[in-house]
């Protein structure tokens, strides 16, 4: 569902009033640029509507974190900000074509 930048079931431990806590944090990076949200290569370019892959991406992040707020999970929603991301290039057969973009994440908490 989401790039596969993803840091799953990392575990955070932290001081509570008396003694330690340990809470597992899932991390997911929804990336416009995935193919999954219309990036293609053609033959000797690309083809990518960076507005509606926008638009989609920042929808799946919500979405997602709608259906874990509703499993009970405390969910954190963050924006980042003009990401420069580079495709292609040497070694894979196409151009290389850098966007920045606006990636959109959460952390669900335990």
């Amino acid at each position: 569902m989401c790039y596969d930048w993803s840091v799953e079931n990392e575990t955070e431990t932290f001081d509570r009033e008396n003694g330690k806590e340990q809470i597992m944090i899932k991390q997911l990076i929804f990336d416009p640029t995935d193919s999954q949200y219309g990036f293609r290569w053609t033959d000797d370019w690309y083809t990518f509507d960076q507005k509606a892959a926008s638009k989609a991406a920042r929808k799946d992040r919500d979405l997602y974190a709608k259906r874990a707020r509703a499993a009970g999970k405390r969910v954190t929603v963050f924006g980042l900000p003009s990401q420069l991301r580079t495709l292609g290039g040497i070694g894979s057969g196409h151009p290389q074509v850098s966007f920045v973009v606006n990636c959109y994440g959460l952390n669900v908490h335990d």
